[in-house]
């Protein structure tokens, strides 16, 4: 059976609350709304381009940082018990309950490894590239200013060396944005050109070819200009 006779199409394909967002942008203009729909979806997938670029470098830098900075071990640091954000780490939480800060990373670990088909095959970089952003977010909270960021992370940024803090709300953004892309959500009342900023900015903390690499071949700058 096909749409009802009084439902316009995009309606039936879209459903009426996600077409909703875009004609009221439109002021009910269904041409113009559809136009929007389609925009959306290229800025998204501009902006997905861009930030799996900035993940690989932020994963491939803390790693880094992690590696020359933990002599502890003998093995990679995703791989030692006794690593920083392996090892059991208790915190006293703010309802006075002790809690592990590092409990959650040993699952995520754990859960990629197994992913992956076992310890035999799960190599330490396979594992890193399995984990999700949010687990390198993770590392800059200020929880771990202390026995990870000051120690081990902070390392990783060149001049103008951020804080933490700074650190922290960019990633995040970030990673709230790339969420809402992969989940297909509109991206209209975004400020999209400030935040693809912050994430070259971020990127350049890093590693500035990198930023310079990514900012000439980003298609988003283009496609927010033609925003119908």
């Amino acid at each position: 059976m096909g749409a009802r006779e009084d439902e316009s199409w995009p309606r039936s394909w879209l459903s009426e609350p996600r077409f909703k967002r875009y004609l009221s942008e439109s002021r009910g203009d269904e041409e113009n709304a559809l136009s929007l729909y389609v925009w959306n979806g290229k800025v998204a997938a501009a902006l997905l381009r861009d930030i799996a670029d900035a993940e690989v470098l932020v994963r491939n830098a803390f790693d880094r940082a992690l590696s020359d900075s933990w002599s502890e071990g003998t093995g990679h640091w995703i791989l030692d018990p006794a690593s920083p954000i392996l090892r059991v780490r208790w915190r006293l939480g703010k309802h006075h309950q002790h809690m592990d800060l590092n409990g959650l990373n040993r699952a995520y670990v754990a859960e990629a490894i197994r992913k992956l088909g076992g310890l035999g095959v799960a190599t330490p970089g396979r594992i890193l590239a399995s984990l999700t952003f949010g687990f390198w977010v993770s590392m800059t909270s200020r929880a771990r200013e202390e026995d990870l960021w000051v120690q081990h992370i902070s390392r990783a940024f060149v001049s103008p060396h951020p804080t933490r803090r700074t650190v922290e709300a960019r990633m995040r953004l970030i990673n709230d944005l790339r969420n809402r892309v992969a989940h297909h959500e509109p991206l209209l009342k975004f400020k999209l050109e400030q935040d693809h900023e912050r994430l070259l900015e971020l990127c350049g903390w890093l590693d500035e070819r990198v930023s310079n690499h990514i900012r000439e071949h980003s298609s988003v700058p283009q496609l927010l200009t033609e925003r119908p």
